[in-house]
């Protein structure tokens, strides 16, 4: 972590919801550059003099993330105009002619303007989030515990359908029926018995001649 960006994660981790105070150091402390073509072929905006940025979530160079739940206000302001050469040195004033006349070409020109902290917002961000993502797991596990009710009661109520058709099926035998079966089965039994016993064959009782 650079010294700017604990300049600035120190105070936010420490301060509750609301307007952080910044110190004269902080607001003085230039924590991004940004270069934009006085051209109108090349950008599409011009800015004079100064360039609002406002309502920014994350800054790499303060140190401050999304999960920091903090709204950054930046002020640029002008400082000058600069060319950037070829070997990508920046150039300002007469060093732009200069190196111009050198090499024969016209450079770009562009406007740098230097970014400061204006205002720094925390919120409560991060915990509106961490509630929302306890919300959605709860209704998750509540989702799968319903789910799992759900399947238990379908099973209970088919194996009570099953138990009451096999006695619906016991209720409807008719007792006179199923002795009467009974009887002409002990009925059929001798006669059974008597076509599955062996024929004995007799003598004619005649004698030879």
């Amino acid at each position: 972590m650079t010294q700017s960006e604990e300049f600035f994660t120190q105070d936010v981790m420490d301060y509750a919801d609301g307007v952080i105070p910044l110190t004269a150091d902080q607001k003085s402390t230039i924590v991004e550059r940004k270069y934009e073509s006085t051209n109108p072929l090349i950008s599409d905006t011009q800015h004079k003099g100064v360039w609002p940025r406002y309502g920014l979530l994350a800054h790499p160079k303060l140190g401050l993330t999304e999960d920091h739940g903090v709204i950054i206000n930046l002020m640029g302001t002008s400082n000058g105009e600069i060319a950037i050469a070829p070997d990508g040195s920046i150039l300002r004033g007469d060093a732009i002619d200069i190196r111009e006349e050198l090499i024969g070409v016209n450079l770009t020109r562009s406007q740098e303007f230097v970014f400061r902290v204006e205002k720094l917002t925390k919120t409560n961000g991060p915990k509106l989030r961490e509630e929302l993502q306890h919300t959605a797991d709860q209704r998750r596990k509540e989702g799968e515990a319903d789910m799992m009710d759900s399947i238990g009661a379908s099973f209970v109520e088919a194996m009570q359908m099953l138990k009451a058709q096999g006695a619906q099926t016991a209720q409807t035998t008719n007792p006179a029926e199923l002795a009467e079966f009974m009887k002409w089965k002990a009925e059929q039994e001798p006669v059974t018995e008597k076509a599955n016993s062996p024929v004995t064959s007799t003598s004619s009782g005649k004698g030879k001649k």
